[in-house]
């Protein structure tokens, strides 16, 4: 990861450098309580989660909000130290909307609507596109009436 620290006047970075998570909990818990800025990641709740027990605030700046920024101020160099200092200059924009953090509980919810996505029933569209695939290989489709589910025809109707 990414470190960028301001001067108390906010005028010019002090530090900029990368650094482990290890390292940057060992910095953080000799540290005065202070606001961290970060850009969320797979894991960036449970880091938040983590860096806030250490009595810390913590802010998550969205993605869109700092390519916007390093394409305006870095002539669009996307690198992960433009990608810290555009973080720094935009946790003090008063304007900016920070993403709110997800409790453990809310991101186990998440996981498993996640999960129950993948495996839920598919659909006709699900059908239809493996019956296409099935027509690009070279396997003919099925002809006659589909199988309609649950309706019984009776013994006269046919």
């Amino acid at each position: 990861m990414v470190l960028a620290a301001f001067d108390p006047d906010h005028k010019e970075p002090y530090l900029i450098d990368r650094i482990s998570y290890d390292k940057l909990y060992a910095l953080l818990v000799d540290m005065a309580p202070t606001l961290v800025a970060m850009e969320p990641c797979s894991g960036a709740h449970q880091i938040a989660e983590q860096i806030e027990a250490l009595g810390h605030e913590v802010m998550m700046i969205s993605g869109r909000h700092v390519q916007a920024w390093v394409k305006d101020h870095c002539n669009g160099q996307k690198t992960d130290l433009n990608d810290a200092f555009a973080i720094l200059n935009l946790a003090y924009d008063r304007w900016l909307t920070p993403i709110r953090g997800k409790t453990r509980e809310e991101c186990r919810l998440l996981a498993l609507q996640a999960a129950y996505r993948q495996l839920k029933v598919p659909t006709n569209e699900d059908y239809g596109a493996r019956q296409g695939y099935g027509a690009r290989q070279g396997y003919a489709p099925r002809m006659g009436v589909p199988y309609s589910h649950g309706v019984l025809q009776s013994e006269g109707s046919a």
